[in-house]
Protein backbone atom coordinates (compact mmCIF):
# COMPACT_ATOMS: atom_id res chain seq x y z
CA UNK A 1 0.00 0.00 0.00
CA UNK A 2 1.38 3.40 -0.97
CA UNK A 3 2.03 5.91 1.78
CA UNK A 4 0.85 9.34 0.56
CA UNK A 5 1.67 11.26 3.73
CA UNK A 6 4.33 13.49 2.23
CA UNK A 7 4.18 16.98 3.73
CA UNK A 8 4.56 20.25 1.86
CA UNK A 9 7.92 20.80 3.58
CA UNK A 10 9.13 17.39 2.43
CA UNK A 11 7.91 18.17 -1.06
CA UNK A 12 9.99 21.36 -1.09
CA UNK A 13 12.98 19.40 0.15
CA UNK A 14 12.56 16.88 -2.66
CA UNK A 15 12.46 19.73 -5.20
CA UNK A 16 15.64 21.20 -3.73
CA UNK A 17 17.35 17.79 -3.81
CA UNK A 18 16.37 17.31 -7.45
CA UNK A 19 17.60 20.80 -8.38
CA UNK A 20 20.94 20.16 -6.69
CA UNK A 21 21.19 16.81 -8.48
CA UNK A 22 20.34 18.45 -11.81
CA UNK A 23 23.35 20.73 -11.37
CA UNK A 24 25.68 18.32 -9.60
CA UNK A 25 25.33 15.26 -11.82
CA UNK A 26 26.38 17.04 -15.06
CA UNK A 27 29.36 18.49 -13.17
CA UNK A 28 30.28 15.00 -11.98
CA UNK A 29 29.97 13.60 -15.51
CA UNK A 30 32.22 16.38 -16.81
CA UNK A 31 34.72 15.70 -14.05
CA UNK A 32 34.71 11.96 -14.79
CA UNK A 33 35.25 12.75 -18.48
CA UNK A 34 38.44 14.59 -17.50
CA UNK A 35 39.31 12.25 -14.65
CA UNK A 36 42.50 11.18 -16.42
CA UNK A 37 43.84 14.66 -15.62
CA UNK A 38 44.96 16.18 -12.32
CA UNK A 39 41.52 17.83 -12.08
CA UNK A 40 40.08 14.61 -10.65
CA UNK A 41 42.75 14.42 -7.94
CA UNK A 42 42.24 18.06 -6.98
CA UNK A 43 38.44 17.72 -6.86
CA UNK A 44 38.56 14.62 -4.64
CA UNK A 45 41.20 16.23 -2.43
CA UNK A 46 38.93 19.26 -1.97
CA UNK A 47 36.07 16.96 -0.93
CA UNK A 48 38.42 15.21 1.49
CA UNK A 49 39.42 18.54 3.03
CA UNK A 50 35.83 19.74 3.41
CA UNK A 51 34.67 16.37 4.73
CA UNK A 52 37.41 16.36 7.35
CA UNK A 53 36.49 19.87 8.46
CA UNK A 54 32.85 18.78 8.72
CA UNK A 55 33.63 15.81 10.96
CA UNK A 56 35.89 17.93 13.18
CA UNK A 57 33.11 20.51 13.48
CA UNK A 58 30.50 17.87 14.24
CA UNK A 59 32.45 16.36 17.15
CA UNK A 60 33.48 19.79 18.46
CA UNK A 61 37.18 19.46 17.67
CA UNK A 62 37.68 22.12 14.98
CA UNK A 63 39.13 24.57 17.53
CA UNK A 64 41.57 21.98 18.89
CA UNK A 65 44.60 23.20 16.88
CA UNK A 66 46.72 20.18 17.76
CA UNK A 67 44.09 17.92 16.23
CA UNK A 68 42.48 20.01 13.51
CA UNK A 69 45.63 21.29 11.76
CA UNK A 70 47.32 17.86 11.37
CA UNK A 71 43.95 16.37 10.34
CA UNK A 72 43.37 18.98 7.63
CA UNK A 73 46.95 18.58 6.35
CA UNK A 74 46.49 14.80 6.30
CA UNK A 75 43.22 15.22 4.37
CA UNK A 76 45.12 16.98 1.57
CA UNK A 77 48.44 15.12 1.51
CA UNK A 78 47.06 11.58 1.45
CA UNK A 79 44.68 11.80 -1.53
CA UNK A 80 46.87 14.19 -3.51
CA UNK A 81 50.11 12.20 -3.30
CA UNK A 82 49.17 8.55 -2.65
CA UNK A 83 48.32 7.66 -6.26
CA UNK A 84 48.38 3.83 -6.09
CA UNK A 85 50.97 3.42 -3.34
CA UNK A 86 49.66 1.51 -0.33
CA UNK A 87 53.05 1.99 1.34
CA UNK A 88 52.68 5.78 1.20
CA UNK A 89 49.11 5.51 2.48
CA UNK A 90 50.22 3.38 5.42
CA UNK A 91 53.23 5.54 6.31
CA UNK A 92 51.29 8.79 6.00
CA UNK A 93 48.56 7.49 8.29
CA UNK A 94 51.07 6.30 10.90
CA UNK A 95 52.79 9.70 10.89
CA UNK A 96 49.41 11.43 11.25
CA UNK A 97 48.50 9.33 14.30
CA UNK A 98 51.91 9.90 15.91
CA UNK A 99 51.63 13.67 15.41
CA UNK A 100 48.16 13.66 16.96
CA UNK A 101 49.37 11.64 19.95
CA UNK A 102 52.29 14.03 20.46
CA UNK A 103 49.97 17.04 20.21
CA UNK A 104 47.67 15.45 22.77
CA UNK A 105 50.53 14.96 25.23
CA UNK A 106 51.75 18.56 25.08
CA UNK A 107 48.29 20.16 24.85
CA UNK A 108 47.35 22.30 27.85
CA UNK A 109 43.61 22.10 27.16
CA UNK A 110 41.93 18.80 27.91
CA UNK A 111 39.26 17.35 25.63
CA UNK A 112 37.11 14.23 26.15
CA UNK A 113 39.15 11.20 25.11
CA UNK A 114 36.10 9.68 23.42
CA UNK A 115 35.57 12.74 21.20
CA UNK A 116 39.25 12.94 20.24
CA UNK A 117 39.37 9.22 19.45
CA UNK A 118 36.24 9.47 17.31
CA UNK A 119 37.61 12.52 15.48
CA UNK A 120 40.86 10.67 14.67
CA UNK A 121 39.08 7.48 13.59
CA UNK A 122 36.57 9.33 11.42
CA UNK A 123 39.28 11.51 9.86
CA UNK A 124 41.23 8.40 8.85
CA UNK A 125 38.03 6.81 7.55
CA UNK A 126 36.91 9.85 5.53
CA UNK A 127 40.33 10.66 4.06
CA UNK A 128 41.14 7.06 3.13
CA UNK A 129 37.71 6.62 1.56
CA UNK A 130 38.14 9.65 -0.69
CA UNK A 131 41.68 8.48 -1.47
CA UNK A 132 40.16 5.18 -2.63
CA UNK A 133 38.37 7.09 -5.41
CA UNK A 134 41.70 8.36 -6.71
CA UNK A 135 43.28 4.91 -6.42
CA UNK A 136 40.37 3.34 -8.30
CA UNK A 137 40.69 5.86 -11.14
CA UNK A 138 44.41 5.12 -11.43
CA UNK A 139 43.74 1.43 -12.19
CA UNK A 140 44.68 0.49 -15.73
CA UNK A 141 41.88 -0.15 -18.19
CA UNK A 142 39.03 -0.50 -15.69
CA UNK A 143 39.58 2.53 -13.45
CA UNK A 144 36.98 4.81 -15.02
CA UNK A 145 34.34 2.06 -15.19
CA UNK A 146 34.76 1.08 -11.55
CA UNK A 147 34.78 4.75 -10.53
CA UNK A 148 31.44 5.29 -12.26
CA UNK A 149 30.14 2.15 -10.57
CA UNK A 150 30.94 3.61 -7.14
CA UNK A 151 28.56 6.51 -7.79
CA UNK A 152 25.96 4.31 -9.48
CA UNK A 153 25.87 1.90 -6.55
CA UNK A 154 25.82 4.50 -3.80
CA UNK A 155 23.39 6.96 -5.34
CA UNK A 156 21.00 4.40 -6.84
CA UNK A 157 20.73 2.89 -3.37
CA UNK A 158 20.25 6.30 -1.71
CA UNK A 159 17.72 7.54 -4.25
CA UNK A 160 15.49 4.49 -4.43
CA UNK A 161 15.74 3.74 -0.72
CA UNK A 162 14.45 7.28 -0.15
CA UNK A 163 11.57 7.14 -2.61
CA UNK A 164 10.57 3.54 -1.84
CA UNK A 165 10.64 4.43 1.83
CA UNK A 166 8.46 7.50 1.31
CA UNK A 167 5.97 5.62 -0.87
CA UNK A 168 5.81 2.20 0.77
CA UNK A 169 7.60 2.53 4.11
CA UNK A 170 5.76 1.05 7.09
CA UNK A 171 8.37 -0.72 9.20
CA UNK A 172 11.19 1.29 10.78
CA UNK A 173 14.72 0.06 10.14
CA UNK A 174 16.75 1.47 13.05
CA UNK A 175 14.70 4.35 14.47
CA UNK A 176 17.26 5.06 17.20
CA UNK A 177 19.75 6.09 14.50
CA UNK A 178 17.61 7.23 11.59
CA UNK A 179 13.87 7.52 12.36
CA UNK A 180 12.78 7.92 8.72
CA UNK A 181 14.54 4.87 7.27
CA UNK A 182 12.39 1.79 6.70
CA UNK A 183 12.85 -1.86 5.75
CA UNK A 184 10.81 -1.24 2.61
CA UNK A 185 13.12 1.61 1.62
CA UNK A 186 16.23 -0.45 2.29
CA UNK A 187 14.87 -3.32 0.20
CA UNK A 188 13.95 -0.95 -2.63
CA UNK A 189 17.47 0.47 -2.59
CA UNK A 190 18.96 -3.02 -2.81
CA UNK A 191 16.69 -4.14 -5.66
CA UNK A 192 17.36 -1.10 -7.83
CA UNK A 193 21.09 -1.18 -7.10
CA UNK A 194 21.28 -4.83 -8.18
CA UNK A 195 19.35 -4.05 -11.37
CA UNK A 196 21.58 -1.03 -12.07
CA UNK A 197 24.76 -3.10 -11.65
CA UNK A 198 23.48 -5.81 -13.98
CA UNK A 199 22.39 -3.27 -16.61
CA UNK A 200 25.71 -1.42 -16.31
CA UNK A 201 27.67 -4.63 -16.86
CA UNK A 202 25.49 -5.76 -19.76
CA UNK A 203 25.68 -2.40 -21.55
CA UNK A 204 29.45 -2.06 -21.20
CA UNK A 205 30.03 -5.66 -22.26
CA UNK A 206 28.15 -4.93 -25.48
CA UNK A 207 29.80 -1.56 -26.07
CA UNK A 208 33.38 -2.48 -25.19
CA UNK A 209 35.35 -5.21 -26.88
CA UNK A 210 38.19 -5.34 -24.37
CA UNK A 211 36.18 -5.91 -21.18
CA UNK A 212 33.56 -8.55 -20.48
CA UNK A 213 31.68 -8.26 -17.21
CA UNK A 214 30.63 -11.32 -15.26
CA UNK A 215 26.91 -10.54 -15.07
CA UNK A 216 26.21 -13.01 -12.28
CA UNK A 217 29.10 -11.48 -10.36
CA UNK A 218 27.62 -8.04 -11.00
CA UNK A 219 24.31 -9.09 -9.44
CA UNK A 220 26.06 -10.37 -6.33
CA UNK A 221 28.36 -7.34 -6.17
CA UNK A 222 25.39 -5.00 -6.56
CA UNK A 223 23.64 -6.63 -3.61
CA UNK A 224 26.68 -6.35 -1.32
CA UNK A 225 27.41 -2.82 -2.54
CA UNK A 226 23.90 -1.67 -1.63
CA UNK A 227 24.20 -3.13 1.87
CA UNK A 228 27.61 -1.47 2.28
CA UNK A 229 26.19 1.85 1.02
CA UNK A 230 23.36 1.75 3.54
CA UNK A 231 25.81 0.94 6.32
CA UNK A 232 27.77 4.08 5.39
CA UNK A 233 24.57 6.12 5.51
CA UNK A 234 23.65 4.74 8.94
CA UNK A 235 27.16 5.30 10.28
CA UNK A 236 27.08 8.97 9.28
CA UNK A 237 23.57 9.33 10.73
CA UNK A 238 24.61 7.72 14.02
CA UNK A 239 27.47 10.19 14.52
CA UNK A 240 25.28 13.19 13.67
CA UNK A 241 22.57 12.02 16.02
CA UNK A 242 25.05 11.36 18.82
CA UNK A 243 26.33 14.95 18.62
CA UNK A 244 22.95 16.56 18.01
CA UNK A 245 23.60 17.71 14.44
CA UNK A 246 20.99 17.64 11.67
CA UNK A 247 23.50 17.97 8.82
CA UNK A 248 27.27 18.03 8.52
CA UNK A 249 27.15 21.19 6.42
CA UNK A 250 25.15 23.19 3.88
CA UNK A 251 27.32 23.05 0.77
CA UNK A 252 24.71 21.00 -1.15
CA UNK A 253 21.20 22.56 -0.81
CA UNK A 254 18.63 19.92 0.10
CA UNK A 255 21.33 17.38 0.89
CA UNK A 256 23.55 19.03 3.51
CA UNK A 257 27.32 18.83 3.59
CA UNK A 258 29.91 16.72 1.81
CA UNK A 259 29.53 13.92 4.35
CA UNK A 260 25.74 14.01 3.99
CA UNK A 261 25.97 13.59 0.23
CA UNK A 262 28.96 11.24 0.11
CA UNK A 263 28.27 9.12 3.21
CA UNK A 264 27.42 6.02 1.14
CA UNK A 265 30.31 6.58 -1.25
CA UNK A 266 32.74 6.58 1.67
CA UNK A 267 32.00 2.90 2.28
CA UNK A 268 31.36 1.83 -1.32
CA UNK A 269 34.65 3.20 -2.73
CA UNK A 270 36.99 1.18 -0.44
CA UNK A 271 34.79 -1.90 -0.92
CA UNK A 272 34.92 -1.78 -4.72
CA UNK A 273 38.64 -0.98 -4.63
CA UNK A 274 39.19 -4.10 -2.54
CA UNK A 275 37.22 -6.48 -4.75
CA UNK A 276 38.70 -5.32 -8.05
CA UNK A 277 41.59 -7.66 -7.26
CA UNK A 278 39.12 -10.56 -7.64
CA UNK A 279 38.57 -10.60 -11.39
CA UNK A 280 36.62 -13.86 -11.22
CA UNK A 281 34.01 -12.15 -9.05
CA UNK A 282 33.78 -8.75 -10.65
CA UNK A 283 34.96 -8.60 -14.27
CA UNK A 284 36.65 -10.76 -16.90
CA UNK A 285 39.10 -9.66 -19.57
CA UNK A 286 38.77 -11.07 -23.05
Amino acid sequence: MINKNISEKEGQNIKMRLLTAAIGIPLLVLLLFYSYTIAWDFAITLLSLIGTYEILSCVGMKNHIGLSVPSLIYSVVLPLFTQNSYKFLYNCTIIYVLVILFAGVISKKQYPTRDISLAIAMTIYVVNAFTALIMIRSLDKIGLYVCILVFVGAWMTDTFAYFCGRLFGKHKLIPEISPKKTFEGALGGIIFCVLAFWAYGAILTNLRGDIEFNLFGMLFTGLITSVVAQFGDLLASAIKRNFGSKDYGMIFPGHGGVLDRFDSILTVAPFLLAITSRSDLFYLFK
